[in-house]
């Protein structure tokens, strides 16, 4: 049986023989966790994904990097609207001067002791480091035409100057 508490939880009942015994009671506020979508960022920028929940005040949150840990904190919040009210909370994960090593699947858990142990994960977001192009001296060299006399040469591509 499903039966609707007096606190807008939701009681599951299980009859064994003339009895019935409580077997589940799901909090109306139940834990719920989103991520942000996927995204892509160029090499050397700073990345940042977020994650939020409702239904918990104190919580434990994870994040994983193709399933290896690479976060770990508690977050406190404290309530100023009514009980009834559910507001998300978030948390966001920042890499700064982002690498192409740092491209991956990244994943939130979140975690409440109170009123029952629970741990939700989001379903994850990607991110795509695009790597920049990598022009070194020695490319730039062999492409313009340096003088052996002058220590310093320079030669013009495009609208770009670039003085070795």
């Amino acid at each position: 049986y499903v039966c609707s508490g007096a606190d807008g939880s939701t009681v599951i009942l299980q009859q064994e023989g003339p009895r019935l015994f409580l077997t589940e009671r799901v909090s109306s506020d139940a834990l719920v966790v989103t991520q942000s979508p996927d995204v892509s960022v160029q090499e050397g920028e700073t990345g940042n994904i977020t994650c939020c929940w409702k239904g918990a005040e104190r919580v434990g949150i994870k994040w994983l990097k193709n399933q290896t840990l690479i976060e770990n904190k508690t977050v406190i919040n404290q309530s100023t609207g009514s009980k009834n009210e559910q507001k998300n909370k978030c948390s966001v994960l920042i890499i700064e001067n982002m690498t192409t090593g740092d491209s991956g699947r990244y994943i939130c858990k979140v975690s409440m002791e109170i009123p029952v142990l629970k741990e939700v994960e989001g379903k994850g977001t990607t991110i795509t480091v695009i790597a920049r192009e990598n022009i070194t001296k020695s490319t730039l060299e062999g492409l313009c035409n340096v003088t052996s006399n002058l220590q310093r040469s320079s030669c013009v591509f495009g609208l770009f100057a670039v003085i070795l």
